[in-house]
């Protein structure tokens, strides 16, 4: 599914990635919605259907997340490649502050130790394309 990514936030670097998250979300929601919901097979990154619809679900729901997880890792290393004058301010899509406005954290790193736990549980995907090779 096309989807308008001009005018947006971080537009050029979003044009540089999204294409290929937004291609896996879509993949990964026709599996689900369309075939695994109804306890019907259809293989996602060697996923599919599990025995209950509970299981099938939770399943999705932790694939979905990842997707987006290594959104949020990829959109931060692209940023670091771009020269000086293209960088986006990691202030505005990267760093946690507290209620003070102190920086406590990166939201980069907490993907990063998420993909990394997901990946102690057998849960791990592939993005469809390299983004430096766009």
């Amino acid at each position: 599914m096309g989807r308008n990514i001009d005018g947006i936030q971080f537009e050029k670097l979003r044009k540089k990635i999204d294409t290929d998250f937004n291609e896996a979300h879509d993949a990964l929601e026709d599996a689900y919605y369309n075939h695994w919901r109804q306890g019907n097979s259809k293989s996602w990154q060697n996923y599919d259907v599990q025995k209950t619809p509970g299981e099938s679900k939770t399943l999705f729901d932790k694939l979905h997340g990842l997707i987006w997880l290594h959104y949020q890792k990829t959109l931060h290393e692209e940023n670091q490649k771009q020269p000086t004058k293209d960088k986006y301010d990691e202030a505005k899509y990267d760093l946690i502050n507290d209620r003070e406005g102190k920086t406590i954290g990166r939201k980069s790193d907490k993907a990063i130790a998420e993909i990394d736990r997901l990946k102690t549980e057998g849960i791990e995907i592939t993005i469809k394309k390299l983004v430096g090779n766009r």
